[in-house]
């Protein structure tokens, strides 16, 4: 074979490996801009979803246990709903929808969400406060966002525990720490060698302090709203510290969506899991068909009145709740008035039976001193 044989073969070569990077290339590019695009469309519904978490935030962190109110603004709505309009900016929006002195009641008691969690051998009882949304700082990702709160706990006494691994003292990280970690849970941690120079003494110091967040992220992949929450209870089960993952269509992405989120995060019955796909094998998901927002998908939400309606729903519900306890004290008192009816009748029994049975043995006793 002679050399420019040999050299223009070696140029096929090289034609057909650069044709096949240059195929290789456009494709990526092609597929790069159409994840480009598909973000660019689920913008529409993250932004919708982020104008409504920024109001529910703001109006969640203005909602006070007590708002002092002087007695004039009681008599006046326009005037109560002006006084009113520097602590809460979108209070205006109530003026159609409430009485003043529902107003000032609800205001008043405001809207308390607790929670409760189990970590480790303590039971943690707070109240959720401090709701917070940022935007992602990453230009390229700058329709994602969080929501951000914190459970601070009735008891603000540090959680220890005190317990032994079995591992070299090097080790980076026991399982509890890792959790932790995982949490988002700061702790602070101690160890010690044993007498045994095998097993390690642990002790962890958690500061008593839950940190919540629900992180919204367009999936360019898959065409989704990705949505993980951290700390809030788990999929459905209450007092579970982790991470959840759900997975949401665009198109479902409405004012009942809003509403359903709005209602999970004031720990009320919701359709949030319902409307959302669990998301447990990450690679199973499959794209969905191409999305085309539409303008009557975003109508507006009032969610003042959500807010009110769900306030109004809870009093109802502790007013049937405290009739059911008082028709169970009721009912007690009369279960044990009648237990104590049936004690003394048969105490009375026992009573009759005894003078029957002392007048009877008197009786036998005197006819038999007769019959002597």
């Amino acid at each position: 074979m002679t050399d420019q044989k040999i050299l223009g073969e070696l140029a096929g070569k090289d034609a057909q490996r650069q044709a096949v990077m240059n195929a290789v290339q456009n494709m990526q590019e092609e597929q790069r801009e159409n994840e480009e695009n598909r973000y660019k469309k689920l913008a529409y519904p993250l932004i919708y979803l982020n104008k409504y978490m920024t109001e529910l935030a703001r109006l969640l962190n203005s909602l006070k246990d007590e708002i002092e109110i002087p007695e004039s603004c009681m008599k006046n709505p326009d005037i109560l709903l002006k006084y009113l309009k520097n602590e809460i900016p979108d209070i205006a929006k109530l003026k159609d929808e409430i009485k003043p002195i529902e107003l000032f009641n609800w205001l008043k008691e405001g809207i308390k969400v607790s929670a409760k969690y189990k970590l480790f051998h303590e039971n943690i009882k707070g109240n959720l406060i401090n709701y917070k949304v940022e935007k992602s700082i990453d230009f390229s990702r700058r329709h994602d966002f969080s929501l951000t709160l914190e459970c601070i706990p009735e008891n603000r006494s540090n959680v220890k525990l005190t317990f032994f691994d079995f591992r070299n003292i090097n080790h980076k990280l026991t399982d509890k720490e890792s959790f932790l970690h995982d949490c988002n849970l700061a702790f602070n941690a101690s160890q010690e060698r044993c007498n045994n120079g095998k097993d390690v003494k642990v002790t962890l110091e958690v500061e008593n302090k839950i940190d919540i967040k629900f992180q919204f992220t367009g999936n360019e992949k898959t065409g989704l709203i990705d949505l993980e929450i951290l700390n809030f209870g788990g999929n459905g089960e209450k007092g579970k510290l982790g991470l959840i993952k759900l997975a949401i269509v665009p198109t479902l992405i409405n004012a009942r969506f809003i509403e359903a989120l709005a209602a999970f995060l004031l720990r009320r019955p919701s359709e949030l899991l319902g409307i959302s796909k669990v998301v447990k094998n990450e690679s199973a998901i499959q794209p969905v068909k191409q999305y085309v927002p539409k303008k009557s998908q975003f109508k507006k939400v009032n969610l003042m009145k959500i807010l009110k309606d769900i306030h109004k729903e809870t009093q109802e519900t502790s007013k049937i709740v405290k009739n059911t306890q008082q028709e169970i004290a009721s009912i007690k008192v009369k279960q044990e008035k009648t237990e104590k009816t049936v004690k003394d009748i048969h105490l009375d029994q026992k009573k009759h039976t005894s003078l029957i049975v002392g007048w009877t043995t008197s009786l036998l006793n005197k006819n038999n001193s007769r019959s002597r």
